[in-house]
């Protein structure tokens, strides 16, 4: 076969010299010749089937191939490696013993280009089981008949099957869904048929039922995606916050670190007291925002500081702007230093006069 591949053969037509190649792709023989051809294990050993990888069970003293579980096919290319592999550790490797001549062949597949034996598979397999249970009955029946009888009425034989097995056109209901009748129908049949059209009904309910939950399962996840992405946009705007609070406490300990700058610039003997007047004077200051032009640079916090100090010290606004690390140019936005009578009206809504301290003093005694 190498050498009609390869090299061909040549033969003339009437007077024209023709030229012609032989390859061979397929091969059907039966199991062992199939095995040994291949260099395989047989089929009643482990890893006997020619096409997949099925290790195989012993069962009752016997390797037998369950159905009941999914294995992989074999291919060309990991048959070889397996076949080098079994030569060169002398072993049986997954059902391979060795090497085959059949993979010097062009265009042969040791594994798929092997075809199932139809007369084994077929006729003496699967043809010769079914015949047999259908008439073992009917001969056991009448084993007692004799041969003249049996052999002149085969029909009477096939009349007597326990399952309807004869097709019988002129008395099949042409009423009926199909034209051909396999025997009448029993109460098993009629049972097992409402039991099936009972389970497709139910099976394309579940179905529809899958399709919604999978439109369902669609929809939740874009929800979720979307409650993701708020969900990381309101993370990011509280590191924000954290970032700007954690500033802010920075600059006001560094302005005032201990009681003693707190009373020099603001008046405040202690921390406490002074939390206290901040508290009392938010909501004023809310009152004071109005929302438009650029936000603050500086806290609330920090700019009462600023106030007080400006009060309190009398601090230029460079000297502010230096200890509280903002520009000059921001002076302009701090709402409580601010033009046009911003300081006074603060003073009128928390009604309290010139000196703040003072005034505060009275309020809580």
């Amino acid at each position: 076969m190498e050498e009609l591949s390869s090299n061909g053969l040549t033969w003339r037509a009437s007077t024209e010299s023709m030229a012609s190649k032989v390859y061979c792709f397929s091969c059907c023989v039966d199991s062992p010749a199939r095995a040994a051809m291949q260099h395989f294990t047989q089929f009643n050993g482990y890893y006997g089937c020619s096409w997949c990888l099925h290790p195989g069970k012993t069962i009752d003293g016997t390797v037998k191939y369950p159905v009941n579980c999914v294995v992989r096919d074999r291919s060309m290319e990991g048959t070889k490696k397996k076949m080098h592999r079994a030569v060169a550790t002398g072993e049986v490797i997954k059902g391979l013993k060795g090497v085959t001549p059949l993979i010097n062949l062009a265009y042969f597949d040791v594994i798929w280009s092997f075809s199932p034996d139809y007369m084994h598979c077929v006729l003496l397999g699967v043809s010769r089981q079914l015949t047999e249970c259908w008439l073992s009955n009917v001969v056991a029946k009448h084993k007692n008949t004799s041969s003249k009888t049996a052999s002149a009425s085969p029909v009477l034989l096939l009349n007597e099957l326990e399952i309807g097995c004869v097709v019988d056109v002129p008395q099949c209901d042409q009423s009926a869904d199909h034209l051909y009748s396999m025997g009448p129908p029993d109460a098993a049949s009629d049972a097992a048929l409402r039991k099936v059209a009972h389970l497709l009904e139910h099976c394309e309910k579940l179905e529809h039922e899958n399709s919604l939950l999978r439109k369902d399962k669609s929809e939740l996840q874009k929800e979720v995606e979307d409650l993701k992405s708020q969900l990381n946009d309101v993370k990011v705007e509280a590191l924000k916050e954290k970032l700007k609070l954690k500033d802010c406490v920075s600059k006001v300990h560094d302005f005032v670190p201990d009681e003693k700058r707190l009373v020099f610039y603001t008046g405040f003997n202690s921390f406490k007291k002074f939390d206290a007047f901040i508290e009392h004077v938010e909501c004023m200051y809310q009152a004071l925002k109005t929302g438009a032009g650029r936000p603050p640079a500086l806290t609330m916090k920090e700019q009462l500081i600023a106030v007080l100090c400006r009060l309190r010290v009398g601090l230029l606004e460079q000297d502010l702007a230096h200890r509280l690390k903002v520009s000059v140019a921001t002076k302009k936005r701090w709402k409580l230093l601010g033009k046009n009578g911003t300081l006074k009206k603060w003073f009128e809504l928390l009604k309290i006069d010139s000196d703040p301290l003072e005034s505060l003093n009275k309020k809580n005694s």
